[in-house]
């Protein structure tokens, strides 16, 4: 199992930041529990940032996915950085507010 899967599949986002520290979002919503899980694993985590980061495979990678909102409507986001559902969904909701989107779904 990664060491950034009990996060996102808490629905944070993690990424390496540009300073090579490790940035989780929503930093709000991380009990303290969480962030003593990040402290004592982020050797691990930017590990497997960095190595995401360098595979050639997750560059070429774009991913459509199919935005659901709140109010019944619906749009296409595309996806070039090779995030997850869990990372798409915390994308959405900061880009179009997190009450607005109801859920995500990759497209085939």
């Amino acid at each position: 199992m990664s060491a950034a899967a009990p996060l996102r599949d808490r629905g944070f986002l993690v990424e390496l930041a540009k300073t090579g520290g490790v940035v989780v979002r929503p930093a709000k919503q991380l009990t303290d529990d969480l962030r003593r899980y990040v402290r004592t694993h982020l050797t691990e985590i930017k590990r497997e940032l960095k190595e995401a980061a360098n595979d050639p495979r997750r560059t070429q990678s774009v991913q459509a996915w199919t935005v659901h909102f709140t109010n019944g409507r619906g749009c296409t986001a595309v996806n070039v950085t090779g995030a997850d559902r869990s990372a798409m969904v915390e994308e959405c909701r900061e880009r179009f507010g997190r009450d607005a989107v109801d859920s995500v779904e990759a497209q085939a």
